[in-house]
C-alpha cells in the first residue's frame, strides 16, 4: 500500500429494513457491531504486507454520534478512525464526496471503501483487490462475485452497452432490465479509486434513478481505467440489509469461528448448535457439549468441560474446570479444576478459587469463594466471602439485604457451616469455627467457636393424632 493510501468505511445508513435493531452499524452480530468487522479488517489491512501510514475514515450520519463513539472506542486498533460527517443522506456517492471534501482524506492518492453492513470480509480480500487495482494502474476497482441468487445485488456489466471505464459498469437492480438482471456476476460493495479521479467525478454523479440516490457505482463509466476483479469467495461479499441477512451471516461466521476452534484443539460436539461470541477466548483442548453459549468477552482455559445447556457471559473459567449442564454465569470467574453446577447461578463479580464445588441450584452473588471450598447444593451466598476449605452446607442463605443496604458476611477457613443456616449479615464467621444445621447466626463468631441457634425442641406424646382430628377430642373432629 503507498503510503497516502486512506482506507473509508461508509456507515451512514439507517438500515430501514432493520428496523428495531437500531441504527445499522450498531446491530448485534456475535457479541460485536456491524461495524467492528469492516473496521478490523481495514485496520489489520494497514498492518498487512502492504501496510503504510494510511488511516481509516469512518463516514457516519443516521445516528452519526452513536455510531462515531462506537468507531472511535473500539478496541484492539492500531488507532482510533478519523470521523466524517454525511449531511444529508443522498446516497453512497454523497457518503464518499463528504470524506473526500474533509480533511480526513488529507493528500490521499488513492482509498479502499466499503459500506459497514460486509461482515464477512477480510482483509485478505482487501489486499488481493488493492493490489490488482495498483497493478492494473486503474483509476477505479470494484470486487464481484457470482452468488446462487443474486436478488438484490447490483450486476457487474462487463464490455458494450456504453460502459466506459474500460468497458465495468454496474447497474443496480431496481434500475436493471430483465436481460441485465439475468447476469450472475454481482458488486460485491468495495472499491479502490484514484483520489484525483474521486475529486473530478464525484460532482458529476446525479442521482437520475429509480432510489433518486446519488450512487458509488455510477463513478465507474467515468473512469479511463476501471477493474472488475471476481472472487471466488462469494460467501465474503454476503450483505446484510434484512433480518434474513443478518441471520445468514452470523452462520457463515459461526461457521468460521467452528473452523479456527477445531484448529486450535478445541472439540466441539456440535457446532451448529454452540454459540461462541467473536471476542470470546477458548483453551487448547476444552470439550464444549452441544446447547452451550459462550458470549462476549468470555475465557475457557484449556481443558474446560462446558455441558449442555449452560451459558456463560463475560465470564472466565480456569483450566481443566468443568461448567455442568444448565448453569448461568455472568460476569463471573471460575479458576482452575473447579466444578460448577449443574443449573447453578454466578451472578456478577463472584469469583471462585481453584479446586472447589458450587453445585446444583447454588446461586452466588458479589462473593469470593477462596480455594478449596464448596457450597454443595441448594444455597444462596450474597456480598460474601468464603475461606479457604471452607463446606457450606444445603440450605445455607446470606441474609444481605436488610430493606435499604446490602451488607456482608464473612466465613473463616475450614469452617464447617451446617444445613439450613442463615447468615444475617453483618457478621463474621470466625476460622475454623462450627455452625450446627438450622441455626440463625446473628453475631459474629470468633475463631474456632462452636455455634448452635435454634428453637428448643418440645415433644408432646400421642399430641398428633389429637392435633389431627383423628382420634376423640382434639380439634373436634375437623379435617385438617
Amino acid at each position: 500500500m503507498p503510503d497516502d493510501t486512506a482506507l473509508v468505511l461508509l456507515a451512514a445508513g439507517g438500515g430501514s429494513r432493520l428496523a428495531g435493531l437500531g441504527p445499522k452499524p450498531l446491530v448485534p452480530l456475535l457479541g460485536r457491531r456491524l461495524v467492528d468487522y469492516p473496521l478490523r479488517a481495514m485496520d489489520a489491512l494497514l498492518s498487512g504486507p502492504l501496510g503504510g501510514r494510511g488511516r481509516v475514515a469512518v463516514v457516519v450520519g443516521h445516528e452519526g454520534d452513536r455510531v462515531a463513539a462506537r468507531a472511535e472506542g473500539l478496541g484492539g486498533l492500531s488507532a482510533p478512525p478519523a470521523v466524517v460527517r454525511q449531511e444529508r443522506q443522498d446516497g453512497t456517492a454523497d457518503a464518499l464526496e463528504a470524506w473526500a471534501r474533509s480533511g480526513a482524506a488529507g493528500g490521499a492518492g488513492a482509498a479502499v471503501v466499503m459500506g459497514a453492513d460486509a461482515p464477512l470480509v477480510g482483509p485478505g480480500h482487501l489486499e488481493r483487490l488493492l493490489r490488482a487495482f495498483l497493478e492494473a494502474r486503474a483509476d477505479a476497482a470494484l470486487a464481484s462475485f457470482r452468488p446462487r441468487d443474486p436478488s438484490g445485488y447490483g450486476r457487474v456489466v462487463r464490455g458494450g452497452g456504453g460502459g466506459g471505464g474500460g468497458g465495468v459498469r454496474v447497474v443496480e437492480e431496481r434500475d436493471a432490465d430483465r436481460e441485465t438482471r439475468r447476469g450472475g456476476e454481482a458488486n460485491g460493495g468495495v472499491y479502490v479509486f484514484r483520489t484525483p479521479f474521486l475529486r473530478e467525478a464525484l460532482p458529476k454523479v446525479g442521482s437520475t434513478n429509480r432510489a433518486g440516490e446519488r450512487y458509488i457505482t455510477d463513478l465507474f463509466p467515468m473512469a479511463g481505467r476501471a477493474l472488475a476483479l471476481e472472487f471466488p469467495d462469494g460467501d465474503a461479499f454476503h450483505g446484510v440489509n434484512t433480518p434474513a441477512d443478518l441471520g445468514r451471516a452470523q452462520d457463515l461466521l459461526r461457521g468460521r469461528r467452528a473452523a479456527r476452534l477445531a484448529d486450535g484443539g478445541v472439540r466441539l460436539l456440535d457446532a451448529r448448535s454452540a454459540f461462541i461470541d467473536e471476542d470470546a477466548e477458548v483453551g487448547e483442548g476444552a470439550l464444549l457439549h452441544p446447547n452451550v453459549s459462550v458470549l462476549g468477552a468470555s475465557r475457557l482455559g484449556p481443558g474446560a468441560v462446558v455441558e449442555p445447556g449452560a451459558l456463560l457471559i463475560d465470564s472466565a473459567v480456569g483450566a481443566g474446570s468443568t461448567v455442568r449442564s444448565g448453569t448461568r454465569m455472568e460476569g463471573a470467574s471460575v479458576g482452575r479444576e473447579t466444578s460448577v453446577g449443574p443449573f447453578a447461578h454466578l451472578r456478577p463479580g463472584t469469583v471462585v478459587g481453584d479446586g472447589c464445588r458450587v453445585g446444583n441450584f447454588v446461586e452466588v452473588k458479589n462473593s469470593t469463594l477462596k480455594d478449596g471450598c464448596k457450597v454443595s447444593h441448594l444455597s444462596y451466598v450474597g456480598d460474601a466471602e468464603v475461606g479457604r476449605g471452607a463446606n457450606v452446607g444445603c440450605g445455607f442463605i446470606t441474609c444481605n439485604y436488610d430493606g435499604r443496604r446490602k451488607h456482608r458476611t464473612v466465613i473463616g477457613d475450614r469452617a464447617f457451616i451446617g444445613s439450613d443456616t442463615q447468615a444475617v449479615a453483618p457478621v463474621r464467621i470466625g476460622h475454623g469455627c462450627y455452625v450446627a444445621s438450622g441455626s440463625t447466626i446473628n453475631r459474629s463468631l470468633a475463631d474456632g467457636d462452636f455455634a448452635i441457634a435454634r428453637a428448643r425442641q418440645v415433644v408432646k406424646p400421642g399430641m398428633a393424632a389429637r392435633f389431627l382430628g383423628r382420634g376423640g377430642g382434639g380439634r373436634g373432629g375437623e379435617t385438617p
